[in-house]
Order: structure tokens, then C-alpha cells, then sequence
């Protein structure tokens, strides 16, 4: 339990205020400590400030040092630098510095559990011991040898001598023990760091002898870890002295030994999975040796003379495309066989692109055969055949039904629009349209077939890129010369030939993008400028067709239902590439 300085009330070590008073129970320096330190810092500080000025005042600057009229060869260089006013100029800062630091930092955590635990050694001693453990935990390697001393102290006072040899034998090892003999050895001029060693190994002996720890070390006879002599000698084998020696309390020996064997085994487990990788290794290197010596050794062909004779080396040509009956549903035609067949996944795909925005429930079936993909790229070709069903078609095609039918593919194509013709399926009724996409780079040729039942219509569609469709043509002319419907053919085909496909002008397309309004309200002008007229306005998320651009790219020209004209690119979002866009040149403003 946690013992508050304010109030005296105990609580769980696991909070950090007081439960009854709401003090600090892991306060920091108070103004007790903090104010000598401070004290003695500025004092320190002016002695040495006053012993710079009157050397200032002696000697008239900073820079020289005593003795520099008469040197006594007998007294060594540094001496002479300890009458430096600027010595002591130096001396009087980082006295302040270091008082002012000590003074009013914050405190460390490890030393806020160091003061609670010594604050509990006569309140609760589990708890003080927990603390020190804690601090351990957090204070940086140069104090820790101290919080090791304290709490062996404690531990020895408790009578749990093997707790205490255990922080004793850590302590010798610290780089923060035996700091006060380092100093002095440190002006003196000696090695410190054998300073440290020889006390840390004349302690750890000291610990052997009263009995409280003992040396371990492996002896290569016993091929264990044993417990050594007082010369660090095996007590079986006395010639052999014991190999990586570590000091452990007499209460972990049996665990100590387990540990150290562990480690000292661990070695040679890896340098035998080295040893194992590297015969692995040369025998790959064999290997691949041997090949590439044969390799280069093995009989190859010579270069043929002009006198003999040379053999005649038949190609094999790769195996012929042939066509193949593509027979599903209600469908059936001929395709090349090295197209393949439309998959549930490219159904999947159709449904995401080319027949975006159809239901599940406006169709029956869909497949068909294609070529390179299904994204319209440059070399892609498609045929398509679907089943479509809808309760308001009344299974048949009046002349009345095609007249509005071709009327509203003008009005919704308008110029992507080829050629739409109504036609015979057997003796089913059907039209055929040739179209440009709505992206402009596809061309479809479809035949759309009215069957007796009501509810139901099939289409057949062959589409490619725009630019490749003349490299289908004759495959699509084979597929809709062999194409049956319900085991029905077509009776008396009025298909245009091969010549006829590829003769059909192909109208200069021009490339439109679809755009959205981002901003509330955006000026359409006559112009790509400022100084053009105000035409139109468009609203918040108003739908636009973009048909043109400056070279800029800073201005578009647009068109919708009501107005056309032109506005800033950055207040709409395009949909696709501005640079497709062609450019456009605007017409000179006109002065008002």
C-alpha cells in the first residue's frame, strides 16, 4: 500500500492521486530540496565571478594566464591556466547553469519512485521494495548502481541474503559503481576504468569467501558448467580453470547452471546450421559448375562450308485458326477458335462497362465469344448475345414500331448514328442498327429479333475498338452469315457483305467528355475569357458536355440543352482526359 506524506492515508500502489486528500502520491523535488541546491549554486557562482573579476582587474584581459612573466619549469602548464580570469569566467557559467538546472527541472520518475521507496522502508517494505524495482526499471545505466546498493541494503536488513548477494554481484558490474574512487583516479591521472574492474573483481571475491555467492565456469572435462575454487578452478578437475566465468548467489546456483548451459550450447546448434548451409551451398556451386562445363564442352553445329551441302529444315507452322460452333441457350454460330467464351466473370464485367446500368431482372441470358478483352481496348472484339425481358414488349415489329424506334436512335445518337434497317430473322421480325459508342471509340454492328412471344427480345451484338473494326469485319460477317435463333436461320439474309462493312464511311468523330458543376453558380461566356459576355449560368452539380479546350487547358467549351459557350475548367470536375479534347479556336470579342 502506497503511504500518502500529506494525509497518512494508504492506498492501492496503482493510483497516483491520494483517495482522501487528492495529493500527489509520486511527488517530485520539493522546495526543501530544490532551494539548497539553488543556494549553493549561486553562491559557488559568485565566488568564482568575483575570483575572475580580480583577476580581470590584475592582469587587464581575459585571455592571459599566470605566470607568464616567470615560469617555473617545475610547475606544469595547466597550473599556470588555473589564474585565468577567463577560467574562472567559464567556471562562475556553468556553475549557474548547473544550479539553475538541478534547481528548477522537472523530476525524473525513477527518482520519484527512489525518494517514495526510501519514504516506505519504515511504512510498508514490500512497497519500498517495489519502488526501487521500479526505478531500476527507468533510471538511465549511470544511476542504476546506486538503486542497486539501496535496495541490497534493504534486503540484507530483511535478512534475505539471496536477494541481496544478487543486487551486490549487479552492482559490481555497473558503469555507475565506484564512482567517487573513478574521480580521484581520474585526476590522478590513472586508468579509471581499471579502477572499477579490480574493485568490482576484489568485491565479487569478498562475496565468494563469506560464502554468499559463488563462481561458475564451464570445465571442457566435465562438459558442464561446475562450481569453481576460489583460484576459478574445477573442484573435480583442479588443473582445468573454468571457461566464462559468472558470479551468482548460492540460492541460484541450480538455475544459473541450466541458463549458462542453454547459452553456451546455443553456438553450436547455429555454427552447425552454418556448417549445413554451407556444404548445401558448395554443392549447388558443383552443380551449376559442372552444367556450364558441359555446356560450353557439348558439340554444337559448325558453321557449314560453300562446298557442303546443307540440310533442308522444315518449319512447323503453328496449328491453323479453325472455326468452331458456339452453341448456348437459344443461340448457335461459328467464331475463330482462338476466341474465348464469355465467363460468369466477364458477365460480371459486361454488367460493370459496356451493358452498365441493366438489372438481373431485365435479362434471362447473356454470352457470347471474344478476342484480347472486354475494355474496348484497341485490339479487343466482342460478340455479344443477350436475351432480354420485358412484359411491355409485344412480340412483334410493326412498320409503325420501327418508325419510332429509328426516331429516337436519331435523336439519341444523332451523328454516332451509321445506318438502322428493318429486316427478317426467318420468320421472326428484326431490325439491324450499325453505331458509333457513347464513348466514340467503339463501332457495333446489332441485330435485334423479335420472337412470337410476348415479353421477350434477343439481341446479337459484334462491337471492337473504332480503329480495328475493319480487322473483325470479316469475322463478324462469318458469325452473323452462320448465326440460328431457336434452331431457326436466317431465311433470306440481307447482310451487307464484307466489301459493303468496310466500305461504310466511318464519321469523323469528335471526342465529348461528360463534366459536373462543382461550384453553387458558374458564368458560361462567349469566349475562354473574363472579357467575353456572360451567355448563360449553370448551378451546383448542373450536367455538361465538354467538347473543346484552349491550350491551356484553363478554359472549356461546352454545350448543354439550353446554351453552349465557355467557362473556367477548374469549376467542374471532367470526366476523363482534358487533353482528348480537340482544340477551339474563339471567336474575337465583341465590343458592347
Amino acid at each position: 500500500m502506497v503511504h500518502c506524506k500529506k494525509c497518512k492515508a494508504q492506498n492501492p500502489d496503482d493510483r497516483r492521486k491520494c483517495q482522501r486528500c487528492g495529493a500527489d502520491l509520486l511527488p517530485g523535488h520539493g522546495i526543501g530540496t530544490r532551494m539548497p541546491i539553488l543556494l549553493f549554486g549561486f553562491l559557488v557562482t559568485a565566488g568564482t565571478a568575483y575570483v575572475a573579476y580580480y583577476l580581470f582587474d590584475l592582469h587587464g584581459n581575459f585571455i592571459v594566464r599566470a605566470g607568464t612573466d616567470i615560469e617555473n619549469p617545475l610547475i606544469p602548464e595547466w597550473l599556470y591556466w588555473c589564474g585565468s580570469p577567463l577560467l574562472w569566467g567559464i567556471a562562475a557559467i556553468w556553475f549557474l547553469i548547473g544550479s539553475l538546472y538541478y534547481g528548477v527541472r522537472k523530476t525524473p520518475f525513477y527518482e520519484r519512485y527512489r525518494e517514495r521507496a526510501k519514504h516506505h522502508v519504515d511504512l510498508d517494505v514490500e512497497q519500498a521494495l517495489a519502488d526501487f524495482s521500479q526505478a531500476l526499471l527507468l533510471a538511465p545505466e549511470k544511476e542504476r548502481a546506486a538503486i542497486l546498493q539501496e535496495r541490497a541494503k534493504l534486503y540484507e536488513s530483511l535478512g534475505r541474503e539471496t536477494e541481496a548477494t544478487r543486487d551486490r554481484l549487479a552492482y559490481t558490474i555497473e558503469s555507475g559503481a565506484y564512482q567517487t574512487g573513478a574521480s580521484t583516479m581520474s585526476l590522478l591521472g590513472l586508468d579509471e576504468d581499471q579502477h572499477k574492474a579490480d574493485r568490482g573483481t576484489s568485491e565479487r571475491k569478498l562475496l565468494v569467501k563469506e560464502g554468499k555467492a559463488v563462481a561458475l565456469g564451464y570445465c571442457t572435462k566435465c562438459e558442464n558448467y561446475v562450481v569453481l575454487s576460489q583460484r576459478l578452478r574445477c573442484q573435480t578437475h583442479s588443473r582445468t580453470k573454468g571457461k566464462a566465468v559468472r558470479y551468482v548467489a548460492t540460492g541460484d546456483i541450480d538455475q544459473a547452471k541450466v541458463e549458462l548451459l542453454q547459452a553456451h550450447l546455443e553456438p553450436k546448434r547455429r555454427n552447425w546450421s552454418n556448417l549445413v548451409l554451407r556444404v548445401l551451398g558448395v554443392i549447388i556451386l558443383v552443380v551449376v559448375a559442372i552444367y556450364l562445363v558441359n555446356w560450353i564442352t557439348s558439340d554444337r553445329p559448325a558453321t557449314p562450308s560453300p562446298n557442303q551441302p546443307q540440310a533442308t529444315v522444315t518449319q512447323v507452322s503453328a496449328a491453323p485458326v479453325r472455326q468452331i460452333i458456339f452453341q448456348e441457350d437459344r443461340f448457335s454460330f461459328e467464331y475463330p477458335s482462338n476466341w474465348q467464351k464469355i465467363t460468369t466473370t466477364d458477365i460480371q464485367t459486361l454488367l460493370r462497362t459496356s451493358l452498365k446500368g441493366m438489372q438481373k431482372n431485365q435479362y434471362e441470358y447473356i454470352g457470347g465469344v471474344y478476342t484480347s478483352g472486354l475494355d474496348n481496348c484497341p485490339s479487343c472484339g466482342q460478340i455479344v448475345v443477350i436475351v432480354l425481358k420485358d412484359p411491355i414488349l409485344p412480340g412483334s415489329l410493326s412498320e409503325e414500331q420501327f418508325n419510332q424506334i429509328r426516331a429516337e436512335s436519331v435523336e439519341k445518337m444523332g451523328d454516332r448514328l451509321i445506318s438502322i434497317d428493318k429486316t427478317d430473322f426467318g420468320s421472326m421480325p428484326a431490325y439491324e442498327l450499325v453505331h458509333i459508342g457513347a464513348s466514340r471509340k467503339t463501332k457495333l454492328w446489332e441485330l435485334t429479333v423479335f420472337p412470337p412471344e410476348p415479353g421477350m427480345v434477343f439481341v446479337f451484338s459484334c462491337s471492337a475498338n473504332i480503329n480495328s473494326y475493319s480487322e473483325y469485319a470479316n469475322v463478324f460477317q462469318r458469325t452473323m452469315e452462320t448465326l440460328t435463333i431457336n434452331g431457326e436461320p436466317r431465311a433470306s439474309p440481307t447482310i451487307q457483305s464484307t466489301s459493303q462493312l468496310t466500305a461504310t464511311p466511318t464519321p469523323v468523330i469528335q471526342i465529348q467528355l461528360d463534366a459536373i458543376v462543382l461550384q453553387p453558380e458558374i458564368n458560361v461566356r462567349s469566349g475562354p475569357s473574363k472579357e467575353y459576355q456572360i451567355i448563360a449560368s449553370l448551378e451546383k452539380e448542373a450536367e455538361i458536355i465538354a467538347v473543346g479546350r484552349t491550350e491551356d487547358q484553363t478554359w472549356l467549351y461546352i454545350k448543354t440543352n439550353e446554351s453552349e459557350g465557355w467557362i473556367y475548367s477548374p469549376l467542374v470536375k471532367v470526366y476523363g482526359s482534358i487533353d482528348e479534347l480537340p482544340l477551339k479556336t474563339p471567336e474575337l470579342p465583341q465590343d458592347n
